[in-house]
C-alpha cells in the first residue's frame, strides 16, 4: 500500500489478517459502494488503482472479475483497448436488496413486535439471501415483523408476541456471542477514526476512497449476517449499534473527501443517492 495513513491502517490490517482474502468479495464491495451510485461502469485501470492501494495483486483482481462475470454479477464491455465493468441487472437486483440493510438509518426494525418461528426444515444459509432471523436453536428463530410477513412456507409456524420488558440477562444472550466479538473488533478499528473525524479532510482523494470502501466492506460482512433487530431487544451497550452510530456520522465526510478522485465526476443523481445513505426516509 502506498499510503500507510493512520486512518487506513486498521482496515488495511483487518483485510490482510483475516485469513485467505476473498478478493471477489472486496471487488463486489467496490462495485456496490463506489460504482453503482454513479450509474456508470469502472475501467479496469481505475479498479486496479484502488486495489493496488490496499496491496491486492493485479492477477488476483483479474481472476475475481472473471469469476464475477461468469457468475452473472458483472458485465464487461470494451471501448477501444480499454475494458470496463458494471454490475449486471441481476447483480444490481441482489445488491439493492442488500443495500437496504447495509445503509439503513437504524439498527432496529420499525416494529416493536416480534415472532418466534419454528421451522420444520431449518433454513440453510443460501448464497445472496439475507438471514430472516436470529437462530435460537436449530429449528427456532427470532424474526422481526417485517421479515415474518415474507415467510409463506407451509413448513414454518409463527408465534407472534407482544412487546415486553426483557431483562438485561436475556438481552445479552439473544445476540450471538460471535457477532458481539466481531462488532467489538470493528469498534476498536473505528476508534481512531471516530476520535479524529477532522483528519478525513487531510486524506488524499484516493486514500479517502480506499478508506470508504474498506469501511463499508467490513460493515457489510457483519451487518448482512443478521436481520434488523426488533425494538427493545438490543442490549444497551451492544457494540454493533455503536459501530453503526459512528459510521452514520463519518460516512458523509468520506463521501465528500473521496468523490474528487473520479476523472469523470459522479452525476447529480448519483450524489443524491449517496446523500441519503444512512439517513432516515
Amino acid at each position: 500500500m502506498s499510503d500507510h495513513h493512520p486512518l487506513l491502517q486498521p482496515f488495511h490490517t483487518r483485510l490482510h489478517s483475516a485469513g485467505r482474502m476473498r478478493v471477489w468479495s472486496v471487488v463486489i464491495s467496490i462495485f456496490g459502494e463506489l460504482v453503482q451510485p454513479r450509474q456508470q461502469s469502472i475501467s479496469v485501470q481505475e479498479l486496479l488503482a484502488l486495489t493496488r492501494h490496499i496491496g491486492i495483486e493485479e492477477n488476483a483482481v483479474r481472476t475475481a472479475l472473471s469469476r464475477l462475470a461468469k457468475e452473472g454479477w458483472v458485465e464487461r464491455r470494451k471501448q477501444g483497448r480499454l475494458a470496463f465493468y458494471a454490475l449486471s441487472e441481476s447483480g444490481k437486483k441482489t445488491f439493492l436488496a442488500a443495500s437496504e440493510r447495509i445503509y439503513s438509518h437504524s439498527f432496529e426494525s420499525p416494529s416493536a413486535s416480534w415472532n418466534l418461528a419454528f421451522f420444520k426444515d431449518p433454513p440453510s444459509a443460501v448464497k445472496d439471501h439475507l438471514p430472516v432471523g436470529f437462530a435460537l436453536s436449530r429449528q427456532w428463530q427470532l424474526v422481526n415483523d417485517d421479515d415474518a410477513s415474507k415467510l409463506h412456507q407451509a413448513d414454518v409456524m409463527l408465534f407472534p408476541t407482544e412487546p415486553v420488558d426483557v431483562p438485561s440477562w436475556a438481552l445479552d444472550k439473544l445476540v450471538p456471542e460471535s457477532l458481539n466479538r466481531h462488532y467489538t473488533e470493528l469498534l476498536s478499528d473505528l476508534a481512531h477514526l471516530n476520535s479524529h473525524p477532522d483528519d478525513i479532510a487531510k486524506l488524499s482523494s484516493l486514500s479517502a476512497m480506499t478508506l470508504r470502501f474498506l469501511l463499508i466492506h467490513a460493515w457489510r460482512r457483519l451487518v448482512l449476517r443478521h436481520p434488523l433487530v426488533p425494538q427493545g431487544l438490543l442490549p444497551s451497550s451492544w457494540p454493533g449499534a455503536a459501530c453503526h452510530e459512528i459510521i452514520c456520522k463519518l460516512y458523509p465526510r468520506l463521501v465528500n473527501q473521496s468523490e474528487g478522485w473520479w476523472e469523470v465526476p459522479t452525476p447529480k443523481s448519483g450524489l443524491t443517492s449517496l446523500e441519503i445513505r444512512f439517513k432516515s426516509p
